[in-house]
C-alpha cells in the first residue's frame, strides 16, 4: 500500500461529509435556519479529522518528506498551493464554528454567514482533493524508494494510533442517516 492510498481514502470520506453539507444548506435555504448541532458536528468533524488527522498526515509527513527531494517546480508550486488552500479551509471552518456560535445567541445575522460557508467549503473542497489526488499524490510518489514509501506508511499509521477515525466515520453515518 501506498502512503497516498490512505490520504484518498480519508478524501472519499471527507467527500460524504461535504454532500451532506451541500443538503444542508438547500435545507438553510428552504427553512430560513440553521442546526446547530449538525453545524458543530461538521466543524469538530473538518478540525479533528479533515485537518488534525488527514492535513497533519499530508503536512507533517509527505510534505515533509517531499521537502527534502530535489523536486519539479511544477510539484513545488502545487505543494505551495496545497499549504495555502489547508491554511484557507482552517480559517474557513474556524469562521464557521463562530458564526454557529453567534446563531445559536441569537444573532439571526449569523444564519447567512453559516450558509455561505458551508456553501465555500462544498465547493472548495472537492476541487482542493481533486489537486491532490490527481495532480500531486501520484506522480510525487515517484520520488519515493520502496523503502522510503515503508518507513512513510509506518509514520501514517503511527499517526493514525493518536486519532479516532471510528468516531467521524460513525458520525457521517450518523448525519447520512438522519
Amino acid at each position: 500500500m501506498l502512503p497516498i492510498e490512505m490520504l484518498m481514502t480519508e478524501h472519499r470520506l471527507i467527500e460524504r461529509l461535504i454532500a451532506l453539507i451541500a443538503k444542508e444548506v438547500e435545507i438553510i435555504k428552504q427553512k430560513n435556519e440553521a442546526d446547530c448541532w449538525f453545524v458543530d458536528n461538521a466543524v469538530d468533524f473538518f478540525r479533528l479529522y479533515a485537518d488534525k488527522t488527514h492535513h497533519g498526515k499530508e503536512e507533517d509527513i509527505l510534505f515533509r518528506e517531499i521537502g527534502r527531494k530535489p523536486i519539479s517546480k511544477e510539484h513545488k508550486e502545487t505543494l505551495s498551493q496545497l499549504l495555502i488552500e489547508h491554511v484557507y479551509a482552517r480559517k474557513q471552518v474556524l469562521a464557521l464554528l463562530e458564526a454557529n456560535k453567534r446563531y445559536k445567541n441569537n444573532d439571526e445575522t449569523a444564519l447567512k454567514e453559516i450558509q455561505e460557508l458551508m456553501h465555500d467549503l462544498c465547493v472548495f473542497y472537492p476541487k482542493h482533493i481533486e489537486k491532490e489526488d490527481k495532480h500531486f499524490f501520484i506522480p510525487v510518489m515517484d520520488y519515493f524508494s520502496k523503502k522510503e514509501i515503508e518507513t512513510m506508511m509506518k509514520e501514517f499509521n503511527e499517526w493514525d494510533r493518536s486519532m479516532i477515525h471510528e468516531k467521524y466515520r460513525s458520525l457521517v453515518e450518523t448525519l447520512e442517516k438522519k
